[in-house]
């Protein structure tokens, strides 16, 4: 189940920021950036976000299933939801601060001073969570 949790939150996350896609503006000569954008080509981010779909199909419908079948406590997802929030968030955060744009890039500021804080504390929620419960199981085993 933990494999199945890694790979619902990078594939989640993966494909959130694949769907989003790369921010650019039509007929700019000389964009500005806050932060340039990852030089990966065409092919492979098509490649990633493909797969991250495909890894995200196959994982969701194992978590519905460990949910509704109780093999897994459903009391998990108070720690795995604020996960696939978080990474949701950070992916179209990155989106936003590596967009190109002419002058300032408010959104990307928000992002960092609003964004970033919040991701962090929600994913230090999350982990914090996952991790109260895997001690409160040890306990019980």
């Amino acid at each position: 189940m933990l494999v199945a949790a890694v790979l619902l939150f990078l594939s989640s996350t993966v494909a959130v920021w694949w769907l989003v896609g790369q921010q650019t503006l039509d007929d700019v000569a000389d964009p500005d950036f806050a932060v340039r954008p990852w030089d990966i080509p065409r092919g492979v981010e098509r490649a990633v976000g493909a797969g991250s779909f495909v890894t995200l199909a196959g994982t969701v419908p194992l978590f519905v299933d460990w949910t509704l079948t109780r093999r897994m406590d459903p009391v998990w997802w108070s720690a795995l939801g604020p996960l696939l929030g978080a990474g949701a968030a950070a992916a179209v955060g990155h989106r936003v601060v590596t967009a190109e744009v002419i002058g300032a890039n408010i959104g990307g500021g928000f992002v960092v001073l609003v964004g970033m804080p919040v991701v962090a504390l929600v994913g230090v929620m999350g982990l914090g969570r996952a991790v109260q419960l895997a001690l409160r199981g040890r306990r019980r085993g």
